[in-house]
C-alpha cells in the first residue's frame, strides 16, 4: 500500500515540475497577464468588482490569490495552483485510464487560463464520481455549483443534466446553490454584492454580444463533436450520465471557439471516446499522438501569428516595453491617464501602478451596459480635471477593437495631440508631442 502511495507521489512530482518548468519558460498571453492582475489586486486588498472590473466568477482569484501570499507576488505563484490542479487531474486519469493519462498532454496546447482550467478539474472530478449504481447526486451539486462561481456559463449549462437526473430535485437544487449562497453572504458583507451581481451576469449579455470569434476550421471540429456526443447519447438512450455531462460541457467553446477553448471542450470528450471506440483501444497511444501532434501544430501556428504580443518572464517580472515609457513621460503632465491596449498590465506592474476599474473598458467586461457608465465616469472626471488619453494604434485602426465605444468617444469629444511610439494621443489641454 506504502508503495502505491509512493509511486502516486512520484508521478504527482513529475507532472508537477513538469507544467511549472513550461510555465516559467515559455511566452505569457494576455489572459495570464489579466489573471495574475485579479489575483494580485485581491492579495493587496483590493475588492474584486468594487475596486476593479472582472467578467468570472470569483473562486479561481480568490484561490489563486492565496497562493501568492505563500510564494510572493509573481505571475509564477498563480502556476503553482494550476500546476497542483494539472498533477491531481494526472493521477485521476491514470487510476482509471493507466497509460491514457497522456491525455494531460493536451494542456499544453490549452495554455495556462486559470479559471478555464480549475473549470474543467472539476468537471473531470464530476466524471469519476457519476455512479450508475450509487446516489452521489448532492455530493455531484456541490461541484457543479463550484463549477458555477468558477465560470457562470459551464455551470448554468451544467445545471440541465444535473437536475434532469437528481432524484431530490429540492435538495439538489439547495446543494447546486450552497457555494453561490456563501460567496453572495461575502459581497453582502463587504456592500457589493449588486456591483458582483452585475458583473457576472450583466456582463454576459453584453460579452455574447460584443465578443464572438469563432474560427471555422475549430467551430467545425466542435461541431462533430456534438454531433458525435448526440449519437452516443441516443446509442445508450441517455443511460451514460458522463456523454451528457460532457454534451453541456462543450458551451465553453462559445462564444469564442479558439484553439485554448476547443482543447478545453475535447478534454471529456476524449477522456469518454475510448469506452465506446473499442478497436482504437490498442492503438490509443498512437492515435492520440497523431491527434495531439495535429492540433498542437495548429495551436502553435496561431500562436506564433500573434508572437508580437507575448510576454516573457525574466526574473518573475515583465520586460519593459518601451514604448509605453514616452506615453508614461507624457502623462506626468496630466491629472488623469487612460490606457487603451492590451498590454497595459505589465507596463503598470512594471512601475508598480495599480490596476483599477478603468484598465478594462471593454465591451462586455463592464456588467451591463458598464461600458457607457464607465465613460460617464471618465467624462465627468475630466470635466474637472486635465486628462490624457493613450490609444494603442493598432486598437485605434480595427474594426473589431473591444475598445471599440470608448475609442470612438475619445476620438469625438478630446483633441488629438499627436503621437508617440504605438500610441495616439488624445487630451483636454493643448499639449503637443512631436512622435520620436
Amino acid at each position: 500500500m506504502m508503495k502505491k502511495y509512493f509511486k502516486y507521489l512520484i508521478l504527482f512530482f513529475v507532472v508537477f515540475s513538469f507544467f511549472l518548468f513550461i510555465s516559467i519558460i515559455r511566452p505569457m498571453w494576455c489572459d495570464e497577464v489579466w489573471v495574475y492582475g485579479f489575483c494580485h489586486n485581491i492579495s493587496k486588498g483590493m475588492l474584486i468588482y468594487r475596486d476593479f472590473n472582472v467578467l468570472q466568477m470569483p473562486l479561481y482569484f480568490f484561490v489563486s490569490s492565496f497562493f501568492l501570499f505563500i510564494f510572493g507576488d509573481y505571475v509564477v505563484s498563480t502556476h503553482v495552483f494550476d500546476c497542483i490542479l494539472i498533477g491531481f487531474l494526472f493521477l485521476m486519469i491514470y487510476k482509471e485510464k493507466g497509460i491514457n493519462s497522456i491525455l494531460v498532454l493536451l494542456i499544453l496546447a490549452i495554455g495556462y487560463s486559470g479559471y478555464n482550467l480549475l473549470a474543467l478539474f472539476l468537471f473531470m472530478t464530476i466524471l469519476f464520481f457519476i455512479d450508475e449504481k450509487k446516489d452521489n447526486g448532492l455530493l455531484v451539486g456541490i461541484l457543479v455549483g463550484l463549477i458555477f462561481i468558477t465560470k457562470q456559463n459551464i455551470g448554468i449549462a451544467l445545471f440541465v443534466p444535473y437536475i434532469y437526473y437528481s432524484k431530490k430535485k429540492l435538495s439538489s437544487i439547495f446543494c447546486f446553490f450552497i457555494p453561490f449562497l456563501i460567496i453572495s453572504f461575502y459581497f453582502i458583507l463587504n456592500s457589493s454584492y449588486f456591483s458582483f451581481l452585475n458583473c457576472v451576469f450583466g456582463s454576459m449579455l453584453d460579452f455574447n454580444q460584443h465578443n464572438k470569434k469563432i474560427f471555422i476550421f475549430f467551430g467545425l471540429i466542435e461541431i462533430i463533436v456534438v454531433i458525435h456526443l448526440l449519437f452516443l447519447i441516443k446509442k445508450t438512450k441517455l443511460r451514460d450520465k458522463r456523454l451528457v455531462y460532457t454534451l453541456f460541457f462543450q458551451v465553453i467553446s462559445y462564444p469564442i471557439c479558439d484553439d485554448g477553448h476547443l482543447f478545453l471542450a475535447l478534454f471529456p470528450y476524449i477522456y469518454l471516446l475510448f469506452d465506446y471506440d473499442f478497436s482504437l483501444k490498442k492503438y490509443y497511444f498512437l492515435v492520440f499522438l497523431v491527434f495531439y501532434s495535429l492540433f498542437s501544430f495548429l495551436s502553435i501556428s496561431v500562436h506564433l501569428s500573434f508572437s508580437k504580443n507575448a510576454f516573457y518572464l525574466r526574473n518573475d517580472s515583465y520586460i519593459n516595453y518601451s514604448f509605453f515609457d514616452g506615453f508614461f513621460d507624457i502623462s506626468k503632465n496630466y491629472d488623469n491617464y487612460y490606457i487603451f491596449s492590451w498590454q497595459a498590465f505589465p507596463f503598470k506592474f512594471y512601475h508598480q501602478l495599480p490596476i483599477n476599474q478603468y484598465d478594462f473598458v471593454l465591451s462586455g467586461n463592464c456588467g451591463y451596459d458598464g461600458v457607457n457608465q464607465k465613460i460617464k465616469e471618465i467624462d465627468q472626471s475630466c470635466r474637472d480635471s486635465s486628462c490624457v488619453f493613450g490609444i494603442n494604434k493598432d486598437e485605434y485602426n480595427s474594426s473589431i477593437s473591444q475598445w471599440g465605444e470608448v475609442i470612438r468617444y475619445v476620438r469625438k469629444n478630446y483633441q488629438y495631440i499627436g503621437s508617440i511610439d504605438d500610441f495616439y494621443l488624445f487630451g483636454n489641454e493643448d499639449y503637443v508631442h512631436e512622435e520620436k
